[in-house]
């Protein structure tokens, strides 16, 4: 990851040695002169590149002028990528020899190939879409990220490792302990050094590490699923120190609401924006400052921006942080922000220029 944000040269040079791996490569049949697919292919495992600007790309990577034009941005994206292709292209080596030792044939065994090209995409964050596989494009111009939504509710849905063959199970239950006792390991040791976490499933800081305003997620982009489903399941939701019941008076919200805002926070920045204007109250102001950095920069860059203005001395804990895939918030926003508040029938901008 380090070697690809410093150069390109080392970045293609990362891809080129994937992609002349046994297992990537395809076989050439002189019968019919052309090439098969290549075992990863079999299994469903598709390498992503920066340099494929169609199909080819992770689909949270940022593309076209801003990549080109911000500072970073190109950088972010051939860390990421060659990061995820690596860790890909490792783990399906390793459990193929993992297979061979137990006397499985994954090879020849297609079922079992397949299952496990499908554990290591969910594991990476590329799951399966089903049926709206085609639409991928499309709803990638809706959702931030749709392929990395669909692995979250596979490896939370206790069906994915039921159904699955044992060799596969265990790389299940060896992946979501090992992200429960990383969330939980870290969690712990910052309440140990004085931060605050949240124990209360039902409260958006559950397992969150927070020091002032700023809560860091160690927790892999599970937590908020896991909220999600606990408000929904038991009707509770925790909201600044206070909880309500879902659907009692003013201001409980309805099963409804917890599910409309679970969804408009996975939207892609352009519709989230849209979204959010169209919904910004005095009790739910937009601070346009903040949301059109966050459109056009990368959420790294982001976090770091937001916390430099409310609270640097925290900034040598929450880089390290977000560099390693934590995301990272400060709720408490600066006045010299744009905040967009509708009033009556005008809507207005206060605090400046939102440009």
């Amino acid at each position: 990851m380090l070697q690809s944000l410093g150069s390109e040269g080392a970045y293609n040079q990362i891809m080129a040695e994937i992609k002349a791996r046994p297992e990537f490569t395809r076989p050439f049949d002189p019968m019919t002169g052309k090439f098969g697919k290549s075992q990863a292919e079999e299994a469903g495992i598709r390498l992503t590149d920066v340099n494929d600007k169609i199909t080819g790309r992770e689909e949270n990577t940022i593309g076209g002028a801003i990549e080109k034009y911000v500072p970073g941005v190109r950088r972010t994206n051939r860390a990421y990528t060659a990061y995820l292709n690596s860790l890909r292209a490792d783990s399906f080596k390793a459990i193929l020899e993992s297979a061979k030792d137990m006397g499985l044939h994954p090879l020849k065994d297609l079922p079992l190939t397949k299952a496990i090209g499908d554990y290591i995409n969910t594991a990476t964050g590329r799951g399966d879409l089903g049926r709206f596989e085609q639409s991928a494009k499309v709803m990638a111009d809706i959702f931030f990220a749709p392929r990395l939504m669909a692995s979250r509710f596979q490896m939370l849905n206790p069906a994915t490792y039921i159904m699955a063959p044992p060799l596969v199970r265990k790389q299940y239950l060896k992946s979501a302990l090992a992200t429960t006792s990383a969330w939980a390991g870290m969690a712990g040791l910052a309440s140990m050094a004085g931060a605050a976490v949240s124990l209360d499933p039902d409260s958006a800081d559950f397992g969150k590490i927070r020091i002032g305003d700023t809560r860091i997620d160690p927790a892999g982009g599970f937590q908020q699923y896991i909220v999600a489903g606990y408000r929904l399941l038991t009707g509770r939701t925790k909201t600044s120190g206070k909880r309500y019941e879902t659907g009692a008076d003013f201001p409980a919200p309805t099963r409804g609401e917890i599910a409309q805002r679970f969804i408009s926070n996975k939207l892609n920045p352009v519709a989230s924006f849209a979204y959010d204007l169209a919904y910004a109250s005095k009790q739910r102001p937009t601070y346009v400052g903040d949301r059109m950095v966050q459109m056009f920069v990368p959420m790294i860059i982001g976090d770091v921006i937001e916390l430099a203005k409310e609270n640097p001395a925290l900034l040598p804990v929450v880089i390290p942080a977000t560099a390693v895939g934590m995301g990272s918030q400060t709720y408490k926003r600066g006045q010299e922000e744009s905040v967009f508040i509708p009033r009556g029938s005008d809507l207005q901008f206060k605090g400046g220029s939102p440009f």
